[in-house]
């Protein structure tokens, strides 16, 4: 699965529990900052990410 995808339906999910408006704009800022960083290391699918990915963007 792409992650991307996966990130839609998190979106969905935090906007049916009923978070403000902020809240979810929060997650699009976070996914946005994560989606490039992940573009710049060329993983794409779920099945590519790790703990040493996270903690790599972590760093």
């Amino acid at each position: 699965m792409l992650i991307e995808m996966a990130q839609k339906g998190v979106i969905a999910e935090k906007k049916f529990e009923g978070l403000t408006a902020n809240s979810v704009q929060s997650y699009h800022n976070l996914f946005k900052v994560w989606n490039d960083w992940l573009a710049s290391e060329k993983v794409e699918h779920i099945r590519e990410l790790s703990s040493r990915i996270a903690k790599k963007f972590l760093l």
